[in-house]
């Protein structure tokens, strides 16, 4: 990126996107973004590419709009997948030559705390709460880019992480970053379990949505894992699927839409399944339809 002028691309984020932005100052003022804006052209001849991204993620993030980010360059990464549980962030999914780190929570990035870590990701991370910063830090956490840009890790194609196993005994680990296309999703994860013994949520992760109806309970559950067309059915096919499954079937008593691990896209796909859903006598009414969602749920239902 040596030969991007970063005062013009400066000048075209002032100029453009209070102008794109439906109400870009609900959350801060107008001289805040300014200011930012100019405080770092000043400083841009002394900074490297990494750190000039960075700053101008942290000042489109002081937004306070999710929506409104800045698609981070990501080249290398730490070959895991981690997730920010109450106890702290662990790793859920890593190679499996690196299979002896897998459950470990990650307590230092290079010398960095993992709070101080946190603190300054959050910084660059577009969010509205706090559930969707859990969320969506993880994956800034794995970015050796990113991590370098905020002078986290001083190298990017080896980071040093300090890990934590469940008995509370640390270690240094140099860890050799990957690209993001060798990242391989058949990661070792869910160690020792098979298919079948994985919670519903969790199987099926190529579908963005699928159904299954469980005679027992008497309950057609659905999980809608993105709001967009699969290239073999639409939502469209799906959704009318599923009124023919609940016409044809008076066991169906009661229905579970599973929201979970929908990351967004267009919310407007289910709405027709939902208007015909609210009509229906058997099932419209209360203790019979259940939505979940979590810190991943982007896009609201209706």
């Amino acid at each position: 990126m040596s030969n991007i002028n970063w005062a013009e691309d400066l000048d075209q984020l002032a100029n453009e996107l209070p102008l794109l932005h439906k109400n870009l100052f609900f959350n801060q003022g107008k001289k805040q973004f300014y200011t930012s804006i100019s405080m770092l052209k000043e400083r841009v001849k002394s900074m490297d590419s990494y750190t000039i991204v960075m700053e101008i993620a942290r000042i489109v993030a002081a937004i306070g709009d999710a929506h409104t980010s800045v698609a981070v360059p990501r080249y290398k990464r730490l070959p895991l997948e981690c997730y920010w549980f109450q106890e702290g962030i662990v790793i859920t999914s890593i190679l499996p030559e690196f299979e002896g780190l897998l459950h470990n929570k990650v307590v230092k990035i290079g010398e960095m705390n993992i709070d101080r870590v946190v603190e300054r990701l959050s910084g660059i991370v577009a969010h509205e709460n706090q559930s969707f910063l859990m969320s969506q830090l993880p994956g800034y956490l794995i970015c050796a880019d990113i991590l370098f840009g905020l002078n986290i890790s001083n190298n990017i194609e080896s980071i040093k992480v300090t890990l934590e196993n469940h008995n509370n005994k640390q270690r240094d680990v140099i860890i050799p970053t990957i690209r993001y296309k060798d990242w391989q999703t058949d990661a070792l994860h869910e160690k020792g379990r098979s298919s079948s013994e994985l919670p519903l949520y969790r199987k099926n992760k190529d579908k963005y949505f699928w159904s299954e109806f469980d005679p027992i309970k008497k309950l057609l559950y659905i999980n809608y894992n993105s709001c967009r067309d699969m290239p073999n059915c639409t939502v469209e096919e799906f959704s009318q699927q599923l009124i023919k499954d609940v016409q044809s079937n008076e066991d169906i008593q009661k229905i579970v839409i599973d929201m979970r691990n929908n990351g967004g896209g267009n919310s407007e796909l289910f709405k027709g399944y939902l208007k015909w859903l609210s009509t229906d006598d058997r099932l419209n009414c209360q203790g019979r339809i259940f939505v979940i969602v979590g810190r991943d749920t982007f896009l609201p239902l209706c």
